[in-house]
């Protein structure tokens, strides 16, 4: 029994740590009560009982409670048909109750309501501990148990918005002829016990503010008016709340502004004196500011455009200061100058490029081809200033794939070969072009013939 009041009292405390609403919708109550038995006996004895119940409100007509209760009740034999002796049951009472208010009685001149007639029907369960007076009977019991069907009718008082008053009168039917420890003999006159239970109790409610009242003493228009009024408050509320902010936001981004303005102006005031003393400078005296200059040091003389930079008329990427030949684009190797063969030197890279062949079909130089390739790397030598091109070339006869591989083998032939008598190797390129450039058409054997070359040339 201990232990089923501290379950109780702890599941009730649990409840009320999470509830916040607008109306009260828990409630907390503590009953007492005079159960009366009507069992198999002679003299049905007034006893007592106790207990606790929470209960939850759906809405200001419907509610469900749950109850434990504690009580003793006690029944008496007088003798006329059996020997005189006395059962006593304590028990335990665990049950669950709807209850629907029918009648709402209301204040004169408030229109609120202060008392409630309801009733109310559920089921639970009936534990019994039975003991005998004298204890020798007979086909004593120790215990029974049984579902119970608790219902009734109620009458509550509006106290405070935190508490109520009420009495009920209810009866438990039972799905025994044990609960007064006694079963009839007689099959015909045998029937299930059942207990009158008339109790007071009191009730703690709890859920919202304390001057909230529950939602079961609120009418529905009532509690319709009472959320448009709260709603409205609240509105004004987080209108008024939210002026204060902008009002508070609004300054200190006017102040913030200020700072920032004022911080501004006076970064801006510095650049532009820098500005200003900078765009009097001409470190190289080409009359471009340095502020604009994109080269700060083109020599006296110099012509430049609008950024500063050296003008190079013909794109060599030669300034026309440096450029002996500024018209014409050239290397820096030959002071800005297109290099250009001798006509002595074409007649050696000539004769290189008439003697060259291969074996056929193959990317091996024919030893008769050397000489006039000796002449021809120590033309390369002797002049550091040249770069040479070799590009390969071969007919449309087989594979074009196979033609690249071919004419660029052949052009690295003869880049080796050059590079193995001393020409250096970054000095010269070499590029295989298949049969993507003939010279003449393919269409005769003298001009595929024609198409199968390699050319050389100075850059």
């Amino acid at each position: 029994m201990k232990k089923a009041f501290l379950y109780l009292t702890i599941f009730i405390s649990q409840l009320s740590t999470s509830i916040a609403q607008d109306y009260k919708r828990w409630g907390l109550s503590f009953h007492t009560g005079a159960p009366v038995m009507q069992g198999d006996r002679d003299i049905k004895e007034l006893s007592g009982a106790f207990g606790f119940s929470a209960k939850y409100v759906f809405a200001n007509n419907f509610s469900i409670r749950a109850m434990l209760l504690a009580g003793q009740m006690q029944n008496k034999n007088l003798g006329s048909s059996l020997p005189y002796y006395q059962s006593t049951n304590d028990f335990l009472e665990f049950s669950t109750q709807c209850n629907l208010n029918l009648v709402n009685f209301k204040k004169k001149g408030t229109g609120k309501n202060v008392s409630q007639l309801y009733i109310g029907a559920g089921l639970g369960y009936h534990k019994g501990f039975l003991s005998y007076n004298p204890s020798n009977i007979a086909s004593t019991l120790p215990e029974v148990g049984s579902l119970i069907v608790p219902y009734g009718v109620g009458f509550k008082w509006f106290i405070n918005p935190m508490f109520d008053f009420g009495i009920e009168i209810g009866q438990r039917l039972t799905f025994t002829d044990q609960i007064d420890g006694y079963e009839s003999l007689s099959s015909t006159n045998r029937s299930n016990d059942f207990y009158i239970l008339p109790q007071v109790f009191l009730t703690y409610n709890f859920g919202a503010t304390k001057n909230d009242r529950s939602i079961e003493w609120v009418e529905p228009a009532e509690q319709v008016y009472d959320e448009l009024i709260k709603t409205r408050n609240e509105t004004n509320q987080r209108m008024e709340n939210m002026k204060r902010e902008h009002d508070s936001a609004f300054e200190f981004m006017r102040k913030s502004f200020e700072q920032k303005l004022e911080e501004n102006k006076r970064k801006s005031d510095s650049l532009i004196n820098a500005f200003r003393e900078s765009y009097k400078n001409d470190s190289d005296g080409d009359g471009v500011s340095d502020v604009f200059d994109k080269e700060l040091n083109t020599p006296d003389g110099a012509l430049v455009d609008g950024s500063g930079r050296a003008m190079d008329t013909d794109k060599d990427s030669i300034p026309d200061y440096k450029d002996k030949c500024p018209t014409q684009a050239g290397r820096a190797a030959n002071n800005g100058c297109p290099v250009q063969a001798t006509k002595g030197q074409l007649m050696v890279i000539n004769d290189g490029i008439k003697n060259l062949q291969f074996e056929t079909g193959q990317t091996i130089i024919k030893s008769s081809s050397f000489p006039a390739l000796d002449k021809l790397a120590e033309l390369l030598v002797d002049n550091q200033i040249f770069l040479f091109r070799i590009d390969g070339h071969t007919d449309n006869v087989g594979d074009s794939v196979m033609n690249i591989v071919l004419s660029q083998g052949r052009a690295d032939a003869v880049k080796n070969y050059l590079v193995s008598k001393g020409v250096d190797a970054s000095r010269i390129s070499a590029t295989g072009y298949g049969s993507n450039r003939p010279v003449v058409s393919n269409s005769t054997e003298a001009g595929r013939a024609r198409n199968r070359r390699v050319d050389m040339q100075v850059e």
